[in-house]
């Protein structure tokens, strides 16, 4: 059973400390526990969808000449 899978497969620390009702720190340690044991696997590396640099750079631009 999938508890915590999200759509790219799975939640921020944070996100299951809210669900759960648990400090994030002591949810940080359970993840890794089960991660440690092999219980737990971790979703396909972020990188894989970061934006281009040049665009992230582009929104920070906008970003900042709107404040």
């Amino acid at each position: 059973m999938r508890l915590f899978a999200g759509a790219e497969g799975g939640l921020a620390v944070a996100d299951i400390a809210a669900a759960l009702e648990l400090p994030p720190s002591t949810v940080r340690i359970l993840v890794s526990s089960l991660m440690d044991s092999g219980l737990l696997a971790s979703p396909v590396a972020a990188s894989d969808h970061m934006p281009e640099p040049d665009l992230l750079q582009e929104v920070l631009r906008g970003l900042r000449s709107l404040v």
